[in-house]
């Protein structure tokens, strides 16, 4: 309420033809205000028609400030608020015109409407402007709902879509979050048997390094082997692949047979003397004749005629053993006669 006094005794008998004016006449009474003249002494501008008469006092200085702030922001936005002014001003000419031809077509004056008509057909011409029709028209009305019930189709099967969509990116983030969830768990459990798969790894590397050591020196063997074949003059076209393999079956043969025999001879050695019937190995030599060895060359045997299961019985009444344990008697076997 004082600050309207004071406003009112600042600007009475002032009357301003534009907004600089009172800006003008403002500046001057804060200057006059701010001068160092004692408090309550009037102040005069003589090169003005209006003489700014006001007090020297904080509250009429605080009051002057105030106003040359409003004047100015007053000053500032008076272009913009013309030009919206202007703006709303066609607008509502043009809504104006758009009503008039829409009456003109219908023939019916605008002065004749009853008001609830009248905010209809308003109604009716800015949904017309918002919805950019040619005309007013019933068909023109429709085929604007037409479109909106389309739109709106169109929009409901793309939220349906984007809703599925949805539903498949849930899903998916579902399963992603499961995966990671095992992936975590690994990574932990991997984390936890780490120190001996990198020891078994060391370990592997050197046993690498081992084979590969070994396998140099079997090179060199191999390599000092060929070199001493290669000195003995062998030809190399011979030793293939089937011809070694037939000389190893039959060293294995071989092999075989001579440990069979090694054991026949070991138990053929581990046997006891075996009494002879010289009587009758003598009727069996005046009756046959000597056996000599193949070749007509060598000392004479006992050959393949001479009953092998001779005197079975002295040797089983001398050690009480079945023939079939000792088996036939070896051609050639010499044994001790009494």
């Amino acid at each position: 309420m004082v600050m309207q006094v004071l406003v009112f005794e600042c600007t009475a008998g002032c009357h301003f033809n534009h907004w600089s004016e009172a800006l003008e006449w403002l500046s001057t009474a804060l200057a006059c205000a701010s001068t160092s003249s004692g408090a309550g002494s009037l102040a005069t501008d003589p090169t003005r028609l209006i003489t700014p008469q006001v007090e020297k006092t904080p509250e009429t200085l605080a009051l002057l400030q105030y106003l040359r702030r409003q004047v100015e922001q007053r000053e500032r936005t008076g272009p913009v608020v013309g030009r919206a002014q202007d703006r709303l001003r066609a607008e509502y000419q043009g809504t104006y015109e758009l009503y008039s031809r829409t009456l003109q077509r219908l023939g019916v004056p605008w002065e004749s409407l009853p008001d609830s008509l009248q905010l209809t057909l308003e109604a009716l011409a800015d949904i017309a402007g918002i919805l950019q029709l040619r005309d007013c028209h019933a068909s023109s009305y429709q085929g604007a709902l037409f479109d909106l019930a389309n739109q709106q189709r169109q929009t409901q099967l793309e939220l349906n879509r984007i809703e599925r969509q949805q539903r498949r990116v849930t899903h998916h983030k579902r399963a992603a979050r499961q995966q990671l969830s095992v992936i975590r768990s690994t990574i932990r459990d991997s984390s936890a048997v780490k120190p001996a798969e990198e020891q078994k790894m060391r370990e592997w590397r050197h046993n690498a390094q081992l084979l590969a050591q070994k396998g140099e020196e079997y090179r060199d063997r191999a390599d000092h082997l060929i070199n001493q074949y290669n000195s003995l003059g062998v030809e190399t076209k011979r030793l293939d692949y089937a011809t070694l393999k037939t000389t190893d079956r039959h060293v294995d043969e071989l092999s075989k047979s001579l440990a069979q025999k090694s054991s026949k001879l070991e138990s053929y050695m581990a046997l006891p003397p075996v009494r002879f019937d010289l009587g009758h190995h003598r009727a069996y030599r005046s009756e046959h004749g000597p056996q000599v060895a193949p070749g007509g060359q060598g000392r004479a045997t006992f050959g393949p005629e001479y009953p092998k299961q001779a005197h079975v019985s002295t040797i089983n009444s001398t050690l009480g053993k079945s023939s079939s344990y000792f088996g036939p008697i070896r051609p050639g076997l010499r044994c001790l006669a009494l």
